[in-house]
């Protein structure tokens, strides 16, 4: 007679399923939660990163701008550069009661400063800027010089230099390896270097690519040339970097009767007088993330120079600062 044998087999409980489930679930929110908690440490540290990076590279533009300012080659005496009424120019950009703004060093000046303008203000002062890509309330600086290195090559075609044998100077434009010889009553014959002519506005942009995106930039208006038609200098755009909320410049002032080249006192909202003695400058800029993070609440405040700015929003934020010597005029000004 044959027996049969049964073997049951065990599944696992109710209890022992949830409890597995419950371990399974616990596992996945903790997988969930490092992804989440490493992604977004990832996020802000980029964000982080372009805020540090885009408020360097401005601060490094204006402070480098600033520290060459009122250079012409080493003509010492702005009323020995040649206002060369012949050098044509497609767009000028000072008042439009203006002449020759963009050559003319002795009557519009080296350097100015709009401290906080309205719109309607810096397009009356500088007539190529819009009240469309102004945000107002913004600091705008004009700077004139040139490149910090003469050419010693061939020339930069349809460009604008100043031809200087130190003593004197004169603007003349380079077209096509063709242009007439410089010519006026101060234009070195001899013995002379060419130097790039550079002009720039600095100004704060609502918009970074369109207009609306609501990105402040740092741009700047700068001589070019025109690229169609007869090439002409003109003053174009370009933008530098973007999140630049405010950039702001206090003027260091030789007040001294016999002047030493020092700052005795620096001056947020400078007259071009005190402009004309300034010897250094302390440089400001407020940058900002381009995008906001809604679990970082900034309500942090910001001290540029004499002005304070509270937040209450959801960007990463940092401020730069840093004094530059304004070499030139410093040597200058004592003399």
């Amino acid at each position: 007679m044959m027996t049969l044998n049964y073997h049951t087999t065990r599944g696992f409980s109710l209890v022992e399923v949830m409890v597995s489930l419950v371990i399974g679930l616990v596992s996945l929110l903790m997988v969930v939660n490092i992804y989440s908690s490493t992604r977004e440490s990832h996020v802000q540290s980029e964000r982080i990163g372009e805020v540090m990076e885009n408020g360097r590279y401005a601060m490094h533009q204006i402070a480098t701008d600033l520290q060459s300012l009122g250079y012409f080659g080493g003509v010492i005496s702005l009323d020995k550069i040649v206002q060369n009424a012949t050098l044509s120019l497609a767009t000028d950009c000072g008042k439009s009661s203006d002449t020759n703004w963009v050559y003319n060093l002795t009557t519009y000046n080296v350097m100015q400063s709009n401290y906080q303008p309205t719109a309607s203000t810096i397009t009356t002062d500088h007539t190529c800027v819009a009240s469309s890509e102004f945000v107002a309330g913004t600091d705008v600086l004009v700077t004139k010089r040139v490149f910090g290195e003469k050419e010693t090559g061939a020339l930069s075609d349809n460009t604008v230099y100043l031809r200087s044998d130190l003593a004197a100077g004169c603007f003349w434009f380079y077209n096509s390896g063709s242009s007439a010889t410089p010519t006026g009553s101060n234009c070195p014959t001899s013995g002379y270097d060419d130097w790039r002519y550079l002009v720039n506005i600095y100004f704060i942009r609502p918009y970074a690519q369109t207009n609306g995106d609501g990105i402040p930039t740092l741009c700047k208006k700068y001589l070019t040339v025109t690229s169609g038609g007869t090439p002409q200098p003109t003053m174009a755009t370009v933008c530098l970097a973007e999140g630049i909320e405010r950039f702001h410049v206090e003027y260091g002032i030789d007040t001294d009767a016999t002047p030493d080249g020092v700052a005795n006192q620096f001056v947020d909202n400078p007259t071009q007088a005190q402009l004309d003695k300034a010897v250094s400058a302390r440089i400001h800029v407020l940058t900002r993330a381009r995008r906001e993070d809604k679990a970082f609440p900034n309500a942090k405040t910001y001290t540029l120079g004499s002005d304070t700015f509270t937040m209450n929003d959801n960007y990463y934020r940092r401020l730069y600062s840093t004094t530059v010597l304004i070499k030139n005029r410093a040597n200058m000004i004592g003399m």
